[in-house]
């Protein structure tokens, strides 16, 4: 006789974020999110209080901060306790959870090879406090106790100050076959991909040059505005005796550039970011170029957006991405036609790997490695809010620099064929 399989009732529901949006005062774009149940047919049928469980790491926070990444991995776990493993756990609320159950949530997730050590942690932490909420308001009704799951943890912050904290009271591992993302771009690879968006991606040519030249992440760079905004000048030029000296980007606040309020993609730190200096001339060369394009382009004058799409609304990061992977997919036939080996490698690269816009912003990071920047000077020009980012390049930077000296060994002559075959006016001179 065949075994039965057990129905789950809860197959094609599933948990997912709903975002709420409105204005406050000078256009500020809010979004709020909550926790919501769908049914098979992806329409909500309920919305629960999950969200009141999911609190910033911050007791001050900006008012735009909405714990996104906190939400996705409670909306993981909750998909995966509650549904995914509903045949085997039987339960229908967190009240009845047990240890064994967010032992397995985390094995499943924390050995997907997709994951990072730094992921896992993130998620790790989230799911605890999430859930250290969730138990003491409603203790009363929980099969767990928050010391069941959590153990104290001391720890020293970056100013040496010792602090402790909530982490898992069993053991968390990660994948240490971790498959890292292809995010490697030589420098003459970059002004190609830079010289054919230039001809024919031009909508998001200059969302590439923010994150080539000026570091930004790409959802940052599709919230930068012209200078004639009515929502405030984007970027501020500053000339001393004719020659460009100092180059400001506003990023803030994160403002609303549409007329259908649908954002265009987050600014993780606000803030008003410069151009870094050795990047200045190409900058200018790259925004003269937009300027141009703008000017055939129909976009909302309430918002004047720098980077649109075809409606003359502002690109929004999704299409953004979308894009930029046209790109690097039109692109290959030209790299396979250099005379160029390393052209020619990298091409055969991309055939195999998918490439996303953050590929740029990296090369920016290795750029700084290579020009002398500190853990303290990578910060600023990238715009992070702690040095992790920066520590990590800064330990391979002897590896970046054995690299980065055999492509700019050739660099010349390739720049040179590329502006004249490419592009409209003058050469993207960086160094």
């Amino acid at each position: 006789m065949s075994r039965i399989t057990p129905i789950n009732p809860m197959e094609g529901y599933h948990f997912a974020i709903y975002r709420h949006r409105l204005i406050i005062h000078d256009d500020q774009l809010i979004t709020r999110q909550f926790i919501v149940l769908k049914d098979p047919d992806n329409i909500i049928i309920v919305f629960t209080t999950f969200h009141n469980h999911i609190k910033s790491t911050r007791w001050i926070k900006s008012i735009s901060d909405d714990s996104n990444n906190r939400f996705s991995f409670v909306i993981a776990f909750l998909n995966h306790v509650l549904i995914k493993k509903y045949t085997v756990n039987r339960i229908d609320c967190l009240t009845q959870l047990t240890v064994p159950m967010i032992q397995d949530f985390f094995t499943n997730y924390s050995l997907n090879s997709s994951h990072s050590k730094s992921t896992v942690e993130r998620c790790a932490t989230s799911i605890m406090d999430f859930l250290t909420s969730y138990v003491k308001s409603c203790e009363s009704e929980c099969k767990l106790k928050v010391s069941d799951f959590t153990k104290e943890e001391r720890y020293q912050t970056r100013h040496g100050e010792m602090k402790y904290r909530l982490v898992p009271a069993f053991e968390v591992l990660y994948n240490h076959n971790f498959k890292s993302i292809f995010r490697d771009i030589p420098d003459v690879v970059l002004h190609i991909f830079l010289a054919y968006a230039a001809q024919h991606y031009k909508d998001i040519f200059f969302l590439m040059v923010l994150s080539a030249f000026a570091g930004l992440r790409p959802s940052e760079a599709c919230n930068v505005r012209q200078e004639c905004s009515p929502l405030g000048s984007g970027l501020t030029i500053r000339k001393t005796n004719g020659k460009v000296t100092r180059i400001v980007i506003d990023l803030t606040i994160e403002k609303n550039l549409r007329s259908d309020l649908l954002p265009v993609g987050r600014i993780k730190k606000e803030r008003k970011q410069q151009i870094y200096p050795r990047f200045l001339s190409a900058f200018m060369d790259a925004y003269e170029l937009h300027k141009q394009y703008l000017s055939t382009c129909k976009f909302e004058t309430d918002f004047c957006p720098m980077s649109v799409n075809y409606q003359g609304k502002a690109m929004t990061y999704d299409n953004y991405r979308i894009k930029f992977r046209q790109l690097s997919r039109d692109i290959i036939p030209l790299l396979l036609q250099s005379n160029n080996q390393e052209v020619i490698e990298y091409a055969h690269d991309l055939q195999e790997h998918n490439i996303a816009p953050h590929i740029l912003r990296h090369w920016f990071t290795v750029k700084l490695c290579t020009y002398g920047e500190d853990v303290a000077g990578l910060q600023f020009w990238r715009g992070d809010k702690s040095p992790e980012s920066a520590l990590t390049y800064l330990q391979n930077k002897g590896e970046l620099q054995k690299q980065l000296r055999y492509i700019n060994d050739e660099l010349f002559d390739f720049l040179k064929y590329s502006s004249d075959k490419m592009i409209p006016k003058g050469d993207f001179n960086y160094e």
